[in-house]
């Protein structure tokens, strides 16, 4: 993801502090969990997704995107933009581009707006429509929902 402007040697540091590589680990309230995927790039000018954190679950990759974009590189409540100062971030950063993880979920930042959508369903993946269903057992409600099953 790029960032306008740069990061400064003040804000690298402090969201360096929340990657999973090196002896020091920031925690912060909030954070989706433990483990962020996303590194600062070298020049302050990108986040990179870090794989090897995102392993076999890319379920936190965007809440991570959005809690980073939204506390500190463009705090969106005046707590957020207390506790960026109060760090040295200076906020007013946008973030714009495009990550797709394993060709099934993409990841999309524009002017700071996050979104997350699947691209694919895994191979084995079932669509139920549990509309119809629910019509020919004459059960509940839930008009236009569908869930999808896996076969294990």
């Amino acid at each position: 993801m790029y960032l306008d402007p740069p990061l400064v040697p003040s804000e690298i540091e402090f969201l360096s502090g929340f990657s999973s590589r090196g002896d020091i680990r920031r925690v912060w309230p909030g954070q989706p969990n433990a483990h962020c995927p996303w590194r600062v790039g070298p020049d302050g000018r990108s986040l990179d997704l870090d794989l090897d954190v995102v392993g076999e679950d890319a379920s936190e990759v965007a809440p991570w995107l959005r809690f980073l974009c939204h506390e500190f590189l463009a705090p969106s409540t005046i707590d957020a933009m207390h506790a960026a100062l109060a760090n040295r971030l200076r906020g007013g950063h946008r973030m714009s581009g495009v990550v797709v993880i394993d060709g099934l979920r993409e990841i999309r930042a524009d002017n700071n707006r996050i979104t997350e959508r699947v691209l694919a369903l895994e191979q084995d993946a079932v669509v139920l429509p549990f509309d119809a269903l629910r019509k020919t057992a004459g059960t509940g409600s839930g008009a236009g929902r569908q869930a999808r099953c896996v076969e294990r």
